[in-house]
């Protein structure tokens, strides 16, 4: 039984012959209560089997301790409130709306905070779910809130909490056992001795003995969670003696006793040192505005010409922009940008890319704005396409294939996925010669990541999307624009490069043409590669550069011998303006007596046939073709072929990225797969050990190292059997 509720009209009820303890002595699936559906009027109520007791009201059914039973069950859930989106799980004021309607419409009649517990009775549409919640009025209410934002694909608010119970939710329970749980206080009337807040008993049953009190504010960890109690699995402080004792995670109202600690991310922690830092300087005096008649007296003075831009200037560049932010003095009069700068102050503190050592993803970080973020489309937003690309975070490339089988398909295109592991669907298709943006090349799967900007608006986020980037024998089919910074190793054949395929020269060759956007005419000339510079001329729809003399970041130099002057590669969402012309097939260079064989079957060469008088051209009579019979082999022959059965078994472990996904790829083909997968279709089984120890060895050879011994009892996955007898085991790392 869960503790009463914070108010009078959330409490037990007596009901003659109703035990509402049973559930701590009994299995509550043998004969409890049940939720079911009214046919006339699509109301729901609930029933008890083995009383026979039928109830129409929620809040006499929680009062008759139906929480606790359903919790049991597996058909009610504890979640607590953690946002799945990086945005929202930093935001220390993230709220959680509550509703009285499954629609979510109106003013919300309750806001709820990160970290809290609630009691889950149902999700009625999509993306939404029923919880309870107490009230002084009328002990409890119900009402809605969402799982999810938005409620058909987007990321999850609520986390669930395993709570029925002989739950099997290993993957799950990590969601109980690994957080920091702290005691909630209680009010007055439900405190203990000395305004302790929280009772700890023996046993789950709260007739058991009573241990003692946890003070509010108390660090706790939890082991388990069964129904609406929870086994302690430590205590912080003067309480350590009560661990192992149980405690109520929620009342009998679904109110809560703990609330979550959220782990703080690396930016979290960097955003509250420089607001330290920021009111260290407030307290010494100086200012964290950045001064207008002071950075243009240090202009006019030439300490650090080009940093700053006078305000109101024309120019809509980089440089321009970042002046909105607010920087400390002491970061201006450190450095600066080189004397001659034909870019954006961006170029020396802009986006970086680095990999986020917790969550294994790409993770962006700008200096100048002290702002670190997973979001790309942020990124995208304040200009960091051209950051990432000048400082090589990211790459610019073509889809240009090198292999020759694939030069001479016409109508090969570039499949592009919504998932790293390129299965399904594809969400739009890439030809030859497209110019796109490339954010990482993972050289463990050969699967690339691309932002996949709107052909359709002009300031639309773009999205993230996955291609193969080279093919099975590692063949590339990008090539960069631009080439490396330092001359690439060599690599063997077959091996893949963390890159696309370096041009010859310091840039790709051409040709090019123009390809304007659908909302735009024709492509602005620049004088100058800064965007803000002045305009000079146009390049129309399908105009042909011949090479670019100069890339940097997405702006590109035309030769001077078509006028000279800057244009974008792509807009500032990575939509390319311009298409390469793709690699010509090789052409075959054959010898000359192949030349003069026979080119069709009417025997036409070329060289003219002589005519004899009276009987013509004498042709020579052509060679049968051998007709090749094809021997069916024997069943014996063709196993010996698939490697005594190991083509089928023999699968390896490896990782997928950004999440390090766990999974298993064939040795002889492509095939990837999930162990769940392989042990379904009985490809590998698992087996009992039945002798008393079952010593595991390295290789096959009774002499090689030993890994580990199993007793008898212990379930063991095969994989496949040698001909020698000898069984091969998947040994957990």
């Amino acid at each position: 039984m869960a503790e009463e509720g914070l108010y009078p009209g959330s409490s037990l009820i007596n009901v003659n012959g109703y035990d509402p303890y049973r559930v701590y002595f009994d299995v509550p699936i043998a004969g409890s209560w049940r939720e079911n559906r009214d046919p006339v009027g699509n109301r729901r109520y609930w029933q008890h089997v083995t009383m026979g007791l039928q109830t129409w009201s929620l809040l006499e059914l929680v009062r008759l301790n139906g929480l606790e039973e359903f919790l049991l069950l597996g058909e009610w859930n504890l979640f607590v409130i953690v946002p799945e989106k990086t945005d929202d799980y930093e935001d220390l004021g993230f709220k959680y709306p509550i509703f009285d309607n499954a629609e979510l419409q109106g003013e919300p009649i309750r806001i709820m905070k990160r970290g809290q517990i609630v009691a889950g009775i149902g999700m009625p549409k999509t993306g939404v779910v029923e919880i309870i919640l107490p009230d002084k009025d009328r002990g409890i209410i119900s009402c809605y809130g969402y799982f999810r934002f938005p409620p058909e694909s987007g990321g999850r608010y609520l986390q669930r909490l395993p709570a029925r119970m002989r739950n099997d939710d290993l993957v799950g329970m990590k969601c109980v056992t690994t957080p920091t749980w702290i005691v909630i206080s209680a009010p007055e009337e439900k405190s203990g001795p000395h305004g302790r807040a929280l009772r700890v008993t023996e046993t789950r049953d709260p007739r058991s003995d009573e241990m003692g009190w946890l003070k509010a504010g108390t660090p706790v960890g939890l082991n388990l969670i069964e129904g609406t109690k929870a086994l302690l699995g430590w205590v912080h402080g003067e309480d350590g003696y009560l661990v192992g004792g149980w405690i109520s995670v929620v009342r009998l109202d679904g109110s809560p006793t703990l609330e979550r600690v959220l782990e703080e991310t690396d930016n979290m922690k960097m955003q509250a040192e420089l607001a330290h830092h920021l009111k260290e300087l407030e307290e010494e005096g100086i200012s964290s505005a950045v001064d207008w008649d002071a950075e243009q007296e240090l202009d006019d003075d030439g300490l650090i010409p080009g940093v700053i831009p006078v305000p109101g200037s024309k120019a809509s560049s980089r440089a321009s922009r970042a002046s909105a932010y607010d920087m400390p003095k002491a970061a201006i009069l450190g450095i600066g940008p080189p004397d001659v700068q034909h870019q954006r102050m961006t170029v020396t503190g802009g986006w970086r890319m680095m990999v986020d050592p917790i969550w294994g993803r790409p993770q962006f970080f700008n200096p100048i704005g002290a702002r670190s973020t997973w979001g790309v489309g942020e990124v995208i937003a304040s200009g960091g396409l051209d950051d990432l690309l000048l400082n090589r975070s990211w790459e610019i490339c073509v889809v240009d294939p090198v292999a020759a089988e694939v030069q001479k398909l016409p109508d090969w295109d570039l499949p592009v996925f919504s998932n790293p592991l390129c299965a399904g669907d594809p969400v739009t298709i890439y030809q030859k010669g497209q110019i796109i943006i490339v954010q990482v090349f993972d050289v463990s799967t050969g699967i690339a990541t691309v932002l996949l900007p709107s052909d359709q608006k002009e300031d639309e986020v773009p999205g993230t999307g996955y291609l193969n980037y080279a093919t099975r024998d590692g063949r590339p089919l990008l090539r960069a624009m631009v080439a490396p910074v330092e001359e690439p190793d060599e690599i063997a054949e077959g091996q893949l490069r963390d890159a696309g395929e370096p041009p010859d020269g310091d840039y790709i060759e051409g040709p090019f043409f123009a390809t304007p956007h659908s909302w735009q005419e024709d492509i602005t000339v620049s004088i100058g590669q800064d965007i803000g510079s002045e305009q000079w001329a146009r390049l129309p729809r399908g105009y042909k550069v011949r090479e670019f003399e100069e890339i940097l970041g997405y702006r590109a130099r035309l030769p001077d011998i078509e006028g000279g002057g800057w244009v974008s590669l792509c807009s500032k969402n990575g939509l390319a303006c311009f298409r390469k012309q793709p690699l010509e097939p090789p052409a075959l260079e054959l010898p000359e007596e192949v030349s003069k064989k026979d080119k069709s079957s009417t025997g036409y060469t070329s060289v003219p046939p002589i005519v004899w008088p009276g009987k013509g051209v004498i042709w020579p009579e052509r060679p049968a073709a051998e007709v090749v019979v094809h021997v069916q082999k024997d069943l014996p022959e063709l196993l010996a072929l698939l490697g005594q059965g190991r083509a089928v078994c023999d699968w390896e472990r490896m990782t997928l990225p950004p999440y390090n996904e766990m999974c298993w790829k064939s040795r002889y083909s492509p095939s990837q797969t999930k162990l769940h997968e392989l042990l379904r279709l009985r490809v590998w089984k698992p087996a009992v050990v039945k002798n008393t120890w079952l010593h595991v060895r390295e290789a096959e050879d009774e002499r090689s190292r030993q890994l580990i011994s199993l007793p008898r009892g212990s379930l063991v996955v095969t994989e496949w059997v040698s001909p020698a007898g000898s069984v091969r085991l998947l040994v957990p790392k």
